[in-house]
């Protein structure tokens, strides 16, 4: 593993952090943009995910999502109910 991939290694809770059905489409819509931007241009997304920690910035490329994991450059698997925002710059 990419010492960059290895700083993302986080535990996280079981909740969702949000609430709102369309704060969970936007977030479902920001995903896909991401995957695309990601395996087409190699651009990386920012996303702001909810650990056991707190919530933490990830800045990688988003390689694919199920119904409830984003994946990351390395293998890095997110729940996607942690994930409370992607940014795409």
């Amino acid at each position: 593993m990419h010492p960059k991939e290895q700083k993302y290694q986080f535990d996280f809770p079981e909740e969702e952090v949000l609430h709102s059905d369309k704060e969970k489409e936007k977030r479902k819509e920001n995903l896909y943009l991401g995957m695309i931007l990601g395996n087409n241009y190699q651009r990386s997304v920012s996303i702001s995910v909810l650990t056991v920690d707190g919530f933490k910035d990830i800045d990688l490329p988003l390689r694919a999502t199920t119904e409830s994991h984003a994946i990351l450059s390395g293998g890095i698997k997110i729940p996607i109910r942690c994930i409370r925002e992607v940014r795409i710059s």
